[in-house]
C-alpha cells in the first residue's frame, strides 16, 4: 500500500517503530489522524483504513510489529478516547477481528495480549467465525473467553463438542455452509461428516466466508483429501466453477501443487 498523505504516512511509520513520543506528538497536532479514514480507493478487506488498523500488521506490509505495540494501540485509544469520533467503536471492533485473523501478531507473541488489550477498552469480541477459518485457534479461543458467541463453525473447528450437538439441531443451511467451508478448508474431516450427516448441502456455497467457491473448492486447495473424498461422496459437484477465477476443485488443486488431487477431481475418474 502506498501513502501518499505524508501525514499519516509518519503516523504509521511511528507505529511501525514503536516511537510511541513521536505518534503522540502527531496525533495531537493533527487529531483527525485517529478520526478520519485514509482515502486509499483500494479494494478488500483494508479498504480506506483508519490508523488504529495499522496495530494488526493485517494485510502484512514488513511482516513484523515493535515490541511494544501493545502500548501503541492505547495510546491510540486514549486518543479516540478523548476525541471521541463516531467511529470509535467500530474502529476498536474491526481492530480486534484484524489482530485475531493476523498471523504476524501471533509470530510475534502479541496477538492475545492486543486481543485482551482493546477488549479491556471496550472493543467487542469481533471476527470468529473469521478467526477459525484462518486457523488462528488461540484467538478464537481468547475471543470466546471474552464472551464471542459461538457460532457452528467455530465450535466445530475448536472441538467444542457439547456447543456443537447444541447448536446443531437449531442451525440453519446458511450456518450449516458457513461450518462446512471452513471446516473443509482446515481438513477436519470429522466434521464435515457430521454435518453431511446433520443435511449441510455441499453445493451451497457460504455468504460470508470465501463465498466466491464451495467446500470442494476449499478442500482441494488446502489438499485435505479425506474431506474431498467426503464431499465428493455426498454429491459435491466437480465441474463447478468459482466466481473469481473461473477454476474446478480440480484446479484449485493443480494450481496449489496437489496434482494427485487434482486427477481424482476431474470428472470421469
Amino acid at each position: 500500500m502506498v501513502i501518499r498523505d505524508t501525514i499519516f504516512a509518519d503516523a504509521v511509520a511511528a507505529i511501525d517503530t514503536g516511537d510511541l513520543v513521536k505518534l503522540d506528538g502527531l496525533i495531537s497536532q493533527y487529531p483527525d489522524l485517529v478520526c478520519d479514514r485514509l482515502q486509499t480507493g483500494e479494494p478488500g478487506y483494508f479498504a480506506d483504513p483508519f490508523l488504529l488498523w495499522f496495530i494488526a500488521e493485517n494485510p502484512i506490509r514488513s511482516g513484523r510489529l515493535p515490541a511494544n505495540i501493545v502500548e501503541v494501540a492505547m495510546a491510540i485509544t486514549d486518543h479516540l478516547d478523548a476525541l471521541a469520533p463516531p467511529s470509535r467503536q467500530s474502529q476498536l471492533d474491526y481492530t480486534v477481528a484484524l489482530v485475531a485473523t493476523g498471523k504476524i501478531p501471533r509470530e510475534c507473541g502479541v496477538q492475545i495480549a492486543l486481543i485482551d488489550a482493546l477488549i479491556g477498552r471496550g472493543a467487542h469480541p469481533s471476527g470468529l467465525d473469521s478467526t477459525v477459518a484462518h486457523s488462528e485457534m488461540d484467538a478464537a479461543r481468547r475471543l470466546t473467553h471474552h464472551g464471542a458467541a459461538v457460532t457452528l463453525a467455530a465450535a466445530l473447528a475448536l472441538g467444542m463438542d457439547a456447543d456443537a450437538q447444541r447448536l446443531l439441531p437449531q442451525s440453519d443451511a446458511a450456518a450449516k455452509a458457513d461450518a462446512l467451508v471452513i471446516t473443509a478448508s482446515l481438513g477436519l474431516a470429522s466434521a464435515v461428516c457430521t454435518l453431511l450427516n446433520a443435511g449441510a448441502d455441499p453445493n451451497l456455497r457460504s455468504m460470508h466466508l470465501h463465498a466466491h467457491s464451495t467446500a470442494l473448492h476449499q478442500a482441494a486447495l488446502n489438499g485435505h483429501d479425506d474431506a474431498c473424498a467426503l464431499l465428493v461422496k455426498a454429491g459435491a459437484s466437480l465441474t463447478v466453477h468459482d466466481s473469481m477465477w473461473n477454476g474446478t476443485p480440480s484446479g484449485w488443486a493443480a494450481h496449489a501443487g496437489h496434482e494427485a488431487l487434482a486427477q481424482r477431481l476431474i470428472p470421469g475418474r
